[in-house]
């Protein structure tokens, strides 16, 4: 393992691989898990998902939680090979009872949504409940919106608030965003616009498009923000970059509004957040 990684750091990726795949063959799950994911990414081959799922299968068979997740991924998703809603769930439950945080909140989406199994709200909290109280990120939010919702248990604005604090402060952006629209709407916390734009901003600024759109709505109605056309116009184009619907029938109606100097600012600053997002 240790020169095909030499190797592989030299660019001599046949080499590397050859070494790899020698090491998984014996059994190495590092091994099998490190093919899979070169594959997966395309890094130094052809992106090739049937090729990670051969790898992660191994690794899987072997006991990885990690490459369990990562299949049941690939079969949910129908990458390098048909979709199987069954065998993901088979993977994703094994995975899941090891602890795998990305598996429990997978499954906890599958029986969210009903895709491949029964819908069930109950599993599905129970699911983003041990990933959640592990610190998982998006498990985290999609915790909170259960109980903002009150969807499968009663709806409880300060335990969504809770949970979506838990994984803004993370850094996930669904959780910001959600977290600035209690804010916003004054649900199970005093009405504050600042606190919203302050939420909205840092998911915006990871290229959030719903994101985006409010914050845009936050500078055209003047909340919490300064009114102003030109930032607005900027988070509105950046969020119909990011496929907005919504932003996508709004930009014409607010450029209309606009000097043609306030729209070269705009677009200047669009250029701006772009260039320094890469």
């Amino acid at each position: 393992m240790t020169e095909g990684i030499e190797l592989w750091q030299r660019n001599d990726y046949d080499g590397a691989l050859k070494l790899f795949q020698k090491s998984a063959n014996e059994g190495n799950i590092k091994a099998n898990i490190l093919l899979a994911s070169i594959y997966y990414k395309g890094e130094g081959v052809v992106q090739d998902f049937g090729q990670a799922r051969v790898w992660y299968e191994k690794a899987a068979l072997l006991g990885s939680a990690e490459a369990q997740g990562a299949l049941g991924v690939l079969l949910s998703k129908g990458l390098g090979g048909p979709r199987n809603y069954s065998d993901a769930v088979t993977w994703y439950k094994k995975a899941a009872a090891q602890g795998h945080v990305g598996a429990q909140h997978d499954l906890g989406v599958l029986y969210d949504k009903g895709e491949g199994v029964p819908k069930d709200s109950g599993l599905a909290i129970t699911y983003y409940k041990q990933a959640a109280q592990q610190g998982y990120a998006p498990a985290q939010t999609s915790l909170g919106t259960m109980y903002d919702l009150g969807q499968g248990i009663a709806q409880n604005f300060a335990e969504a608030r809770n949970w979506y604090s838990k994984s803004a402060n993370q850094g996930e952006p669904v959780g910001q965003t959600n977290l600035g629209f209690m804010y916003f709407e004054g649900k199970g916390v005093k009405k504050d616009y600042r606190q919203a734009v302050t939420w909205y901003e840092r998911a915006a600024n990871q290229g959030f498009s719903e994101a985006q759109l409010r914050m845009s709505n936050m500078y055209l109605a003047g909340l919490g923000v300064h009114k102003n056309v030109v930032q607005a116009y900027k988070w509105l184009t950046l969020a119909k970059l990011g496929d907005s619907e919504p932003a996508l029938n709004s930009i014409t109606s607010i450029k209309n509004t606009m000097s043609q100097s306030q729209v070269a600012e705009g677009d200047r600053l669009v250029q701006e957040f772009l260039a320094s997002h890469k």
